[in-house]
């Protein structure tokens, strides 16, 4: 991927016990470096806290993960 002219969208995934997995986005400059990542993620509807786990009633909202970009996940309208 290194040196291609291009920035390039890839979907991504972390297993998880393997029972179950979280997808996402990453967005990867043409040198390949992950520039960002896009997240959705389970969110209470009425205090706007991330869950570890969703359940009916829950919203999903997509994140920016706080990982090189600053301590907090930035909400992505």
């Amino acid at each position: 991927m290194s040196g291609t002219g291009y920035y390039q969208i890839e979907a991504q995934s972390y297993d998880i016990l393997g029972v179950a997995s979280h997808d996402f986005w990453v967005l990867r400059d043409p040198d390949g470096n992950i520039v960002q990542e896009l997240h959705g993620l389970a969110t209470d509807p009425e205090t706007g806290e991330i869950l570890t786990i969703g359940t009916i009633g829950d919203e999903l909202q997509f994140y920016d993960p706080p990982h090189k970009y600053g301590d907090t996940y930035s909400v992505v309208v």
